[in-house]
């Protein structure tokens, strides 16, 4: 599913990820760059900061971001604490030049703030 000539606001992304909820959708995380990410599922919305920190390569960091969401979902932790590992995860390749490490992603996890809205 792609959605097309979405204005980079919250408003218009909120509403679009809402329409992508009606058509099934679970879990929906939309990243807006240097503005952080957002989180929207039936149950909550969330919005993550990005820390303080030099972009070095963002490939990579939105498979990252996945890949902390489902071990998030793994461990059983809540959609918030999933939320921030996929924020940490996602966040710590883009400023790495390789993939993150563990290490990397657990020193960001203290620095992210996530909020609900």
């Amino acid at each position: 599913l792609q959605i097309t000539n979405v204005p980079n606001d919250y408003e218009s992304i909120l509403i679009a990820g809402k329409e992508m909820l009606k058509l099934g959708v679970k879990n929906i995380i939309i990243s807006c760059g240097k503005d952080g990410s957002l989180y929207i599922s039936n149950q909550d919305l969330f919005k993550a900061t990005v820390p303080e920190g030099k972009l070095i390569d963002s490939v990579g960091a939105g498979d990252s971001m996945v890949a902390g969401f489902i071990a998030g979902i793994v461990k059983g932790e809540s959609e918030k604490e999933t939320y921030l590992l996929a924020s940490a995860s996602g966040t710590a390749t883009a400023f790495s030049e390789a993939l993150a490490t563990s290490e990397e992603i657990s020193t960001l996890m203290n620095k992210i703030k996530i909020e609900r809205i």
